[in-house]
């Protein structure tokens, strides 16, 4: 009565949920709420769009007015900034450097907070707000290479802060929701679909409490099995609840309930929360599987370095291709500054008028180039002996560089055949580096706007309607393969109709999932169009207003405006692989490589392909696509023989053959001796229990058995017979 009473009050204890939770808990709960966590979202994408709108259209001379009030409004955003990251630092503690998106979040914090003192301190307060203080004319230094106009060095530092400001902003639009899915996942599992246990690793925890019966085992298996429906998969905690409450009854004599617990604590759990599969999952896989398909053509034989050569080749014409546009846009920049005139005129020549008044017999076509024009001090460059370009020499290398560019295109463009992923990555990085290199607060622009597209929008929607789609798929086809396996049942009672019910209403389910997959991965790629569009209509309008305010020259602003509408198209090109990605995240979210001496588990629902998978690690079932490869090489390469002789398994349902328990031991290594199989029991921990028996090693098992042996001291058989083998 007494140890009923303790069972029922230490089970009490463990199934009782606190009631109260800790002040750093309930903040950094706070902290991961919906509401603030969209609130400082919006916050952060105002600030960015402002600051950039503000930086773009400004000129030089008047980027001061508007500076003061872009500084105090980002001041005000980086306060509340400033209280999410510290307020998320104090409640993680050392578990805030154990994700690097969290560390590259307060990174950016940081530098967000040195960008904006930066602004305050390139710019004195006590300054009156005159032109003249805020303009410095550079003596010897000219606008351009014909010295038309002096040089002024107005707040322009501060422009270029202003950019970097925005780009750190950026990079928190784009880590936020990363750092936010981590600390979510370290919050107390509050609602209980978030946690899941392994059926396995429970199983596998309850044999390994020392003292306990085979009859206790078995009972608690058979209580596990009537609590969870299922014999694999996942079970949640409200589940782990009610079999802790009945495995009490079978603790030992000698085990504390506080032991007892404890082995029952060493179970496999994982958390339901998955991070969005989205731009930065697919450029890592597809990045990770060109790395390994590198190593593997190292690896191989001399007979695979054609691959290998093709494999760097491809990468030589990507980048190739990848400088083509930027080099067009320098050669449009010399053809619009350097080679068109300044201004053409057209004059009567008088001395050969037909006097008749109906003819003019002449007319005098004058061109003035640009560096025949006198600058400030009113005398012409060609007298001061420098060494510029001359408007023809500018023509012809611009024209001939525009025609040249036309073969390295084709070239590239047939090597390549259709675009792949790492055509418009490369495309990206060199286009955006070069547009950094000619315009710097643009370029910085650009390539933040371009990151917090790509990484944000319905990516998360899109990729939770996947995966809800290939959850209910694998309902499905676990539901057909059931009928299928059970067609004598159905027939023998006639619940054909019933069956064929509850199928339709699966499949109609299973189509409103797919509906919601093709649509929501669809608005992604128009998200990321629609936006690159807009973007780039208001940078060139942009552009225009700093043209019209002699910021930039006309040839600095087509090369713009021609690099910016030719990167915006390879970012559009990442949003259709997005689209592809995300339809398929369900399968694309796998195991890439399974490392030696690695514990790795592999679970899912029912249908999904677990036990497909094992047979064909197995080389049961031939691959239908892709490939199985160990250290690099493909195991087609190998005998079946060869592979299964590194393998071991031990299947659900065991497999103990008719003979001896030493001869069911000594199958997983023929030519292990007596003391190699009980070396091998003793770690299956079946030993103990094969001494008590009669006969010990010799007892017979299988359909002759002469002894009554648990399903879990056959499972143990099983396990020592795979430990025997020694598998590598």
């Amino acid at each position: 009565m007494a140890r009923e009473k303790e069972s029922h009050a230490a089970t009490s204890s463990a199934a009782t949920e606190p009631q109260e939770k800790s002040i750093r808990l309930r903040f950094l709960q706070f902290l991961d709420s919906r509401p603030w966590h969209y609130f400082l979202t919006t916050l952060l994408l105002l600030d960015f769009l402002g600051n950039c709108i503000v930086t773009s259209v400004t000129s030089t001379e008047t980027f001061y007015k508007a500076a003061p009030t872009t500084r105090f409004v980002s001041s005000a955003c980086a306060a509340m900034y400033l209280t999410d990251a510290l307020g998320r630092l104090m409640s993680l503690r050392r578990s805030y450097f154990r994700n690097t998106a969290t560390i590259f979040d307060g990174l950016a914090v940081v530098l967000l907070f040195l960008a904006l003192a930066g602004r305050y301190m390139t710019t004195s307060l006590s300054r009156p707000p005159d032109w003249a203080m805020f303009m410095t004319c550079m003596k010897g230094a000219w606008t351009n290479k014909y010295e038309l106009f002096h040089e002024v060095n107005t707040n322009q530092k501060e422009q270029y802060i202003a950019a970097t400001y925005c780009l750190f902003v950026a990079a928190r639009i784009c880590l936020k929701p990363r750092a936010r899915t981590f600390s979510k996942k370290l919050h107390k599992y509050a609602n209980h679909d978030q946690l899941q246990i392994n059926l396995l690793s429970l199983r596998a925890a309850i044999h390994r409490i020392p003292g306990i019966s085979a009859a206790s085992v078995d009972m608690m298996e058979t209580d596990l099995a009537l609590i969870c429906g299922r014999q694999d998969g996942c079970m949640v905690r409200e589940e782990l609840m009610q079999f802790l409450q009945k495995a009490m009854q079978y603790r030992p004599k000698e085990l504390s309930v506080d032991a007892f617990l404890t082995h029952l604590r060493h179970v496999d759990a994982t958390c339901t929360m998955q991070s969005t599969y989205g731009a930065f999952e697919v450029i890592k896989s597809t990045f990770r599987h060109w790395y390994l398909n590198l190593n593997t053509y190292k690896s191989l034989s001399r007979v695979r370095t054609t691959q290998q050569v093709d494999l760097w080749l491809t990468m030589l014409v990507v980048v190739l291709y990848a400088c083509i546009v930027p080099a067009m846009a320098y050669c449009l920049q010399i053809l619009t500054d350097q080679a068109f005139p300044w201004y053409m005129t057209l004059s009567p020549d008088f001395p050969y008028w037909d006097y008749s008044g109906q003819n003019i017999i002449n007319v005098t076509k004058t061109i003035t180039y640009k560096d025949e024009m006198a600058n400030e001090d009113g005398k012409n460059p060609k007298e001061n002996n420098l060494d510029i370009f001359k408007p023809l020499q500018s023509l012809q290398f611009g024209i001939m560089g525009i025609l040249a560019l036309a073969v390295p295109f084709v070239v590239c463009d047939y090597a390549m055949g259709t675009f792949n992923l790492m055509q418009p990555i490369v495309t990206i990085a060199i286009g955006f580096g070069f547009l950094v290199y000619i315009q710097p607060v643009l370029g910085i622009m650009a390539f933040s706007f371009a990151a917090i597209v790509v990484s944000s929008g319905p990516q998360g929607l899109a990729a939770s309607k996947s995966e809800e789609f290939g959850k209910k798929n694998a309902f499905v086809s676990a539901e057909y393969q059931n009928a299928i396996a059970c067609q004598k049942v159905v027939r023998a009672y006639a619940i054909q109709s019933p069956l064929l019910a509850k199928f339709g209403a699966s499949i109609q389910s299973l189509g409103v999932a797919q509906f919601g997959k093709d649509f929501w991965s669809g608005i992604v790629q128009i998200y990321i169009e629609s936006a690159m569009f807009i973007f780039v209509a208001v940078m060139t309008a942009c552009l225009s207003i700093k043209v019209y305010n002699g910021d930039i020259t006309p040839g600095e602003f087509f090369a713009s405006v021609t690099l910016i509408s030719r990167v915006s198209t390879p970012v559009s090109v990442l949003g259709g692989f997005m689209r592809v990605a995300i339809g398929n995240a369900s399968s694309l979210q796998r195991l890439d490589e399974v490392l030696l001496g690695e514990y790795s588990c592999i679970v899912g629902p029912s249908g999904c392909g677990k036990s497909t998978l094992l047979g064909c690690l197995m080389q049961l079932h031939p691959v239908s696509a892709g490939r199985v490869s160990v250290d690099g090489a493909d195991v087609k390469q190998f005998s079946k023989r060869s592979v299964r002789d590194q393998l071991a398994v031990v299947f659900q349902q065991g497999g103990i053959l008719n003979g001896s328990i030493l001869d069911n031991i000594r199958y997983g290594q023929p030519t292990a001796s007596d003391d190699d199989c009980k070396r091998a029991a003793e770690s299956a921990e079946c030993h103990d229990f094969i001494q008590q028996l009669k006969d010990g090693y010799d007892t017979v098992v299988g359909q002759h058995a002469l002894v009554n042996l648990s399903g879990g001291q056959l499972q143990r058989i099983c396990l020592a017979r795979a430990l025997v083998r020694k598998p590598r």
